[in-house]
C-alpha cells in the first residue's frame, strides 16, 4: 500500500494543497461570481455613480428656451432606465435593494463632503476654501429634498413597473417602463422642488419649474425606450440572462 501524505490541521490552503488534503471543491459554491451577479453589480455601480453625479451637479442650471432645468436631469435618466432593468431581471427586490444602497451612499458621500469642507484649507491649496464651498457646500435643505424625492419615486416607480409586468403578463416591454417612468418621475419632480423651494419662491413659479421639468423627464423617458429594448435583447442574447422569474435563482436580499 503506497504510502500516505500526512493530514495537515492547518487552514491555510497553499499548504493543504502542497500536502495533498485540499478538500474536493463544491460544486454548489460558484468559484467567484456568475454572470447575473455580475452584472447586477455593474448595473448598481451605473446607476449609483448616476445618482451621486446627479446630487453633485444638481445645483448648476442652465436654459433651454427659456426653460430653466438643473444640469442634474442629465444623469439622472440613466437611473430610471437602470432601475427598469434591474426590475426586469433582478424582481421588485433587486431594484428596491440597489435603491437603499444608493440613497445610503448618497448620504455617505454628503457626510465626506462636509467634513471636507469643515477642515481648513492649507495656504497654497489649489482649490481655494471659498471655490471648494461654493461648488460642494450644498445645503441641508436641498440633499434632504433630493434624498426625499428620490426614495419616494424609485418606490413608486418599482411598484408601478411590476403593476404594468402583472397587468400585461410580461408582455409590452415599452408600457411597464415608460409607463412606471411616467409616474415615477412626477412623484420625484413634485416632492423634490416643493420641499427645496417652497419659501423661496411662489407656488406658482413652483409649479412652472415642475411643469417644465416633468416635461424633459416625459420625454427622455419616451426617447430612451429604444434603449431599454437594446439592453433587454443584450442581457439576454449575449450574457445568456433571463428575466426575473423565468430561471431558478439563488435565495437573496
Amino acid at each position: 500500500m503506497p504510502p500516505q501524505p500526512p493530514q495537515s490541521t492547518s487552514d491555510d490552503p497553499e499548504i493543504l494543497e502542497a500536502t495533498g488534503s485540499l478538500p474536493a471543491p463544491n460544486p454548489d459554491v460558484p468559484g467567484f461570481l456568475t454572470a447575473d451577479q455580475k452584472l447586477y453589480w455593474v448595473l448598481g455601480a451605473v446607476f449609483v455613480s448616476s445618482l451621486l453625479v446627479g446630487d453633485m451637479i444638481g445645483g448648476k442650471f442652465f436654459s433651454i428656451a427659456g426653460t430653466r432645468l438643473s444640469v442634474g436631469i442629465i444623469p439622472f435618466p440613466v437611473t430610471y432606465v437602470l432601475t427598469d432593468v434591474i426590475n426586469e431581471f433582478y424582481g421588485r427586490r433587486g431594484a428596491r435593494f440597489i435603491t437603499f444602497v444608493a440613497a445610503a451612499m448618497a448620504v455617505y458621500a454628503y457626510l465626506i463632503l462636509q467634513i471636507a469642507i469643515a477642515l481648513p484649507v492649507a495656504d497654497g491649496s489649489p482649490i481655494p476654501q471659498e471655490a471648494f464651498q461654493t461648488v460642494f457646500g450644498f445645503g441641508l435643505r436641498l440633499f434632504a429634498a433630493s434624498i426625499l424625492a428620490f426614495l419616494i419615486s424609485q418606490l413608486v416607480d418599482i411598484a408601478a413597473f411590476g403593476m404594468f409586468k402583472r397587468l400585461t403578463r410580461s408582455r409590452h416591454i415599452w408600457l411597464r417602463a415608460t409607463g412606471s417612468t411616467a409616474i415615477s418621475q412626477l412623484v420625484d419632480t413634485f416632492v423634490i422642488n416643493f420641499v427645496l423651494l417652497t419659501g423661496t419662491m411662489t407656488t406658482l413659479e413652483i409649479w412652472r419649474i415642475v411643469l417644465d421639468s416633468y416635461l424633459y423627464k416625459l420625454i427622455a423617458a419616451v426617447v430612451l425606450t429604444p434603449v431599454i429594448y437594446a439592453l433587454h435583447g443584450l442581457v439576454i442574447h449575449v450574457f445568456r440572462i433571463h428575466p426575473e422569474g423565468t430561471v431558478r435563482r439563488g435565495e437573496g436580499i
